[in-house]
């Protein structure tokens, strides 16, 4: 696991890294989708999560919604549907990431860096950088729609996915307009291993229940 700063320097040479790994290998999937290699989960997102769009996910703390996201993250990481494994920029606003949580689902450690910060755009060498195709902007505090513009064309521009997660369950009348896929994410409180989804947008209205193992514990402790 790798813990980044705002140093500007080390920010350049990870861009310096990223430009050399990306002409090593092609873009995370010739689908234009990152797949989760969970079959359930994949098809109900007739997929996965569109690449270089923004993606807004809400998850209510404390209910369990972040499981399912960690299956794009161990897919991505250890290149289980793409054609080389790719790096991941984790970013959270409060608490402190639990790695064996990570560990637990298959997650490869070595290719995430977390960082804590409740304003994504103070490390924009980093969002920007090559080196990371999936970035996640775990419940930012400050977050702008100038921002998310900003976001959305950097995302289509460059092919990166960014994964928004709000602490809130999402509703059609929402003012967000740049998420190309909007969904919410909670854990049945009585089924265990049991995760609803529901797309509020970007796809047909949709719903299903999906079982997947719930071991490991919280991804960030809150």
């Amino acid at each position: 696991m790798k813990r980044l700063t705002n140093n500007l320097d080390h920010f350049s040479h990870l861009d310096d890294l990223g430009g050399k790994l990306c002409r090593r290998g092609p873009s995370p999937s010739a689908s234009g989708r990152l797949a989760s290699h969970h079959p359930e989960l994949d098809r109900f997102l007739v997929g996965g999560l569109p690449l270089g769009t923004i993606v807004e996910i809400g998850s209510p703390i404390g209910r369990g919604g972040r499981r399912p996201l960690i299956a794009f993250i161990a897919a991505a990481t250890r290149g289980l549907t793409t054609a080389v494994p790719h790096w991941v920029l984790w970013t959270y606003s409060k608490g402190q990431v639990y790695p064996p949580a990570w560990r637990a689902h298959g997650v490869d450690l070595s290719r995430v860096c977390f960082v804590r910060s409740g304003s994504p755009m103070e490390l924009r060498p980093a969002l920007l950088s090559p080196l990371f195709k999936i970035i996640v902007l775990d419940a930012p505090t400050q977050l702008s729609g100038d921002d998310l513009t900003f976001l959305a064309h950097h995302a289509r521009l460059r092919g990166k996915l960014f994964i928004l997660i709000r602490n809130y369950l999402l509703t059609p009348d929402g003012h967000s307009i740049w998420p190309k896929l909007r969904l919410n994410i909670w854990r049945s409180p009585r089924e265990p291993g049991a995760y609803h989804l529901d797309v509020i947008r970007g796809l047909s209205p949709r719903q299903a229940v999906i079982t997947m193992d719930p071991a490991g514990g919280e991804y960030v402790a809150r």
